[in-house]
């Protein structure tokens, strides 16, 4: 969906560089944003920015994005030293070859707490593609230029992962009552459906079986898009669910007919690539035009909650942006081929490939492997599902709902906000989450533009030190407010502590 996993947005202000010219040499550039109201007090907003963005760096630096265990090592103990040092428990969890992840707690202030509050993000990156990148910011040199820091994972898990443990330490320094133990989890494969799945929460919950109890989860899977509706205002993507997903294998035989099975499967994806599923109006999109259309003037409002206009005037859009593709239609891409590429020229007797499906609400692995099949119309190509599941939607929080709405409507520069819930790409940690009973929200405040979907897709991917202080001072109000209401025992949206 929205991004690497999802996109949430905020108020224009996201830096598109794409150049090293300018460097800065201050993580905590002096901004004109007003921050939340917390029940601590003292809080620097620039030096606990300075803090998130030193610590966002070190992470950038391991390039976790090849499972390579000292890396996952190495960016675990970051995070750990970085709490430590601010007197936050936490510890190194192993995980055999995965690597490392992270587990600490901020306990609650009473004898007898709610259920835990979990916040959950992974330490593991996407592959990169380094020649894509511009040399004067390479993807693991946590490069700050222009006020931005660039580096792979600084708009997806990493990010989230500096934010949650900066959050983490800024609670940790209050006065106030804290109603419910804060939980943070970081695992070493929160990205790889397409290896391990959720094997780095099992090995988690096995360690540390409270991360189990806890009754709703926040989870970075979630950005910001602030140039999408063209009329000032911004969408915040939080997800309450996943869209389905399948890996696939093709493979390709020769045979009298055609002697070269590297030609065979060419045709075969080239058939893929040129007969993609065609948009139809899912579930996932209509969450997303009813929540455009609420402050939407006529008769956008109107086009937009009816199915027909809908259909007709929105949904070519939504499956044409990167943001939004894939709540527009089943997605289809080419993950790997073997050997890196097809020679048609080099006779071969069997070629292989790997492909990846994002599957919307009411598509089944079995049924998009019936879909390639059919377009691909030639028996000597053999398709095998390796693994897949159906998109899912968690049960509803109205007491969580209600608190992500009031702070995202309420950010600096952004009377305007949209909050939407939808679904996420799959498959990630909040998959595993939601399977042990888990309420699980995808959310991160940062501000993103379409350019930025690209970025986080393997081209030069940055924040800015601005999105980082806004993602900071949101999430810290957001979840001091968590931690004291009564969201495990009532769904009375108005039954929030004092």
């Amino acid at each position: 969906m929205l991004a690497g996993a999802i996109v949430l947005s905020g108020s224009g202000c996201a830096s598109s560089v794409s150049s090293a010219a300018g460097r800065s040499t201050s993580a905590s550039p002096s901004l004109d944003v007003s921050e939340p109201s917390l029940p601590s007090s003292g809080v620097d907003w620039g030096e606990r920015t300075a803090e998130a963005t030193s610590l966002l760096a070190e992470l950038v630096r391991a390039d976790t994005s090849a499972w390579d265990r000292s890396a996952m090592d190495a960016a675990a103990q970051a995070v750990v030293s970085f709490l430590r040092r601010n007197n936050v428990e936490a510890e190194v969890v192993p995980m055999g070859a995965l690597g490392a992840g992270v587990f600490a707690l901020l306990p609650a202030a009473v004898s007898d707490p709610e259920p835990p509050l979990l916040l959950a993000s992974h330490l593991d990156t996407y592959s990169v593609d380094a020649p894509l990148w511009d040399p004067a910011t390479p993807p693991f040199g946590a490069v700050i230029s222009n006020d931005a820091l660039f580096g792979r994972g600084v708009l997806s898990g990493k990010g989230a992962a500096a934010v949650w443990a900066t959050t983490l330490a800024i609670l940790g320094q209050r006065a106030a009552r804290q109603d419910r133990d804060i939980i943070l989890c970081l695992i070493p494969d929160g990205l790889a459906g397409e290896r391990d799945g959720t094997k780095g929460l099992d090995l988690m919950i096995r360690r540390h079986p409270a991360v189990a109890t806890a009754s709703v989860a926040i989870t970075g899977t979630g950005l910001g898009i602030d140039d999408w509706l063209e009329d000032g205002r911004t969408i915040h993507y939080v997800t309450h669910g996943e869209l389905g997903f399948a890996r696939l294998s093709v493979a390709a035989l020769s045979d009298p007919e055609e002697r070269n099975a590297n030609a065979r499967l060419a045709r075969a994806l080239k058939a893929i690539a040129e007969n993609p599923p065609a948009p139809r109006l899912s579930q996932a999109a209509m969450q997303l035009f009813d929540a455009i259309s609420d402050d939407s003037s006529f008769p956008k409002n109107l086009a937009l909650r009816s199915e027909l206009l809908a259909r007709i005037f929105f949904l070519p859009d939504l499956a044409d942006r990167p943001s939004t593709r894939d709540l527009a239609a089943d997605h289809i891409r080419i993950a790997a081929i073997a050997g890196g590429e097809l020679e048609r020229s080099v006779p071969a007797l069997r070629a292989r490939a790997l492909l990846w499906a994002s599957l919307l609400p009411g598509t089944t692995p079995v049924a998009i492997a019936e879909y390639i099949r059919a377009v691909i119309e030639d028996p000597a190509v053999h398709l095998t599902i390796l693994e897949g599941a159906e998109a899912y939607t968690d049960a509803p929080s109205a007491t969580v709902e209600r608190i992500l709405r009031r702070h995202l409507k309420t950010l600096p520069n952004a009377p305007r906000e949209v909050v939407c819930f939808g679904f996420g790409r799959g498959p990630s940690i909040n998959r595993g989450l939601s399977r042990i009973g888990i309420r699980t929200y995808g959310i991160f405040p940062l501000i993103a533009q379409e350019n930025d979907m690209r970025g986080i897709e393997g081209r030069n991917e940055h924040v800015s030190i601005a999105n980082i202080r806004r993602a900071l001072s949101t999430m810290t109000a957001i979840v001091d407010e968590l931690t004291r209401a009564p969201f495990a025992n009532s769904e009375d949206p108005t039954d929030i502590r004092p």
